[in-house]
């Protein structure tokens, strides 16, 4: 089966004249895996990488026998869920793509669910040949089902008319629905709704297989749980595959690249280049803005390369340009929204604590320092144990220190958002600190963190 690209663009000036330039209309075409919108710079897994879990995720795709219809795979920001969605929408496309849909928080048509059910809907109304009839027809009938309820419009645009195309039908023939950064879609509400409407879609029997990736954010994470409607759903745990070699089999061969262009075709060494590796820690983001940095072609990439080695090192020139600044801005963004989503379920009296977030980075890097064992090792196990043990310290011993009181009244409001929080730290510890104090620089904050390293150590000395 060949699909249709999905680029299409409407001429007339005038309104819709037919169902399907309606549904177009409400659609968001930028959304979709070969949309040009996102054709500049599009991430996808580079040649030889990602090779175990791409085989995993299109084996899931094709069988028919899957006992789950729908794959959910969670990973820290960088870590590469955007690259292995668009490496499975470019694979399925020749054969069994049914829709993609691509959330990002900077497109205000795809960073919320308004136009997602009309967007798969038309994309299914392309190559679904039987269900197109019925799609249009839907359409023609109400023009104002984009003004009702997602649950309602995935019912009339997408359930009942696949339904009906596929009632007497004897094809086992499946689609892949491709879901990506759940997380950029704006509000827990709607992250929810996004999923409760993709399992009501396989719930009723539709021929989809669905694929979704996500933060690990409170949404998909509930949903997962024993306890959420996705507790059957195929789960994929993105840091739990360690990602080294293939980045390293990245930067060796992109830098190579450019040594080969530069006339050396034995840079960068062996030596500097596990420099790189390491200071990865196993995200793809990472290595994708080294790359870019050191690719500039207005400079040396010689240079370039120097400059990042001794920045790592802790040793760069005050005045010169951050290598980074772009990993900056994702992890600040990050923090910002964490912190808003924070403040909006507030119930204490006074300032919200953002020393709860400070704190919790502490916690990590604290106990780093009391241990031995790798950084993978100590964050994957032993951070998660350390975070559990500050939510669960005994208040009642501690309230005799009057420093702590801006966070002891939240300390059950924080345990919904310290996994996100979590995650954060867990993605790049050492790069935090400055981050968690650009969020309120007029606190008085080295008391607050002289506060947090004297709690943190007295939770760690405790018998």
């Amino acid at each position: 089966m060949q699909n249709t690209n999905f680029n299409a663009t409407i001429l007339h000036s005038g309104p819709p004249h037919d169902a399907l330039d309606i549904l177009l209309a409400n659609s968001a075409p930028s959304a979709t895996y070969n949309s040009k919108d996102r054709s500049f710079d599009t991430p996808k897994c580079d040649k030889d990488t990602r090779v175990g879990l791409i085989e995993e995720i299109w084996n899931w795709a094709r069988d028919e026998e899957a006992p789950s219809k729908l794959l959910c795979m969670t990973g820290s920001a960088g870590s590469g869920k955007s690259a292995l969605a668009q490496t499975i929408s470019e694979t399925c496309a020749e054969e069994c793509l049914g829709a993609s849909f691509f959330f990002s928080v900077i497109d205000p048509l795809r960073n919320n669910p308004d136009r997602f059910v009309a967007s798969l809907a038309y994309q299914i109304s392309r190559y679904m040949e039987k269900a197109e009839t019925h799609i249009l027809r839907a359409v023609e009938k109400d023009p104002a089902i984009f003004k009702m309820s997602m649950e309602t419009q995935a019912e009339v645009l997408l359930i009942n008319p696949v339904l009906k195309a596929t009632r007497r039908s004897k094809s086992k023939q499946h689609w892949i629905i491709v879901v990506d950064g759940l997380d950029e879609c704006t509000g827990e509400h709607h992250q929810a709704q996004v999923l409760r409407v993709l399992h009501t879609c396989v719930d009723r029997g539709l021929p989809f297989r669905i694929f979704i990736t996500s933060r690990p954010e409170y949404a998909i994470r509930s949903a997962l749980a024993s306890t959420g409607n996705l507790n059957g759903a195929y789960h994929i745990i993105l840091n739990e595959h360690d990602a080294t070699a293939d980045i390293r089999l990245y930067l060796r061969r992109r830098l190579r690249e450019i040594g080969r262009a530069e006339g050396d075709n034995h840079w960068p060494s062996e030596d500097l280049l596990e420099i790189l590796v390491q200071s990865a820690s196993g995200q793809f983001v990472y290595a994708a803005t080294l790359l870019k940095f050191v690719g500039d072609r207005r400079r040396s990439p010689f240079s370039r390369l120097k400059f990042v080695i001794d920045w790592i090192s802790n040793s760069p020139n005050k005045q010169s340009q951050n290598p980074f600044a772009a990993l900056d801005d994702l992890y600040t963004n990050i923090l910002f929204n964490a912190q808003a989503a924070y403040e909006e379920s507030f119930e204490g009296e006074g300032e919200c604590p953002r020393l709860i977030y400070r704190l919790m980075i502490f916690v990590l890097i604290v106990v780093a320092d009391h241990s031995t064992s790798p950084p993978d090792v100590l964050f994957a196990d032993l951070a998660i144990k350390s975070l559990d043990h500050l939510l669960a310290v005994d208040l009642d011993y501690i309230r005799a220190s009057q420093a702590m009181h801006h966070w002891i009244g939240a300390a059950n409001m924080v345990q919904k958002y310290s996994a996100e929080v979590l995650e954060i730290a867990l993605l790049a510890w050492p790069r935090l600190l400055p981050l968690a104090l650009m969020i309120d620089p007029d606190m008085p904050v080295y008391n607050k963190i002289c506060e947090a390293v004297v709690l943190v150590r007295y939770i760690l000395d405790r018998p």
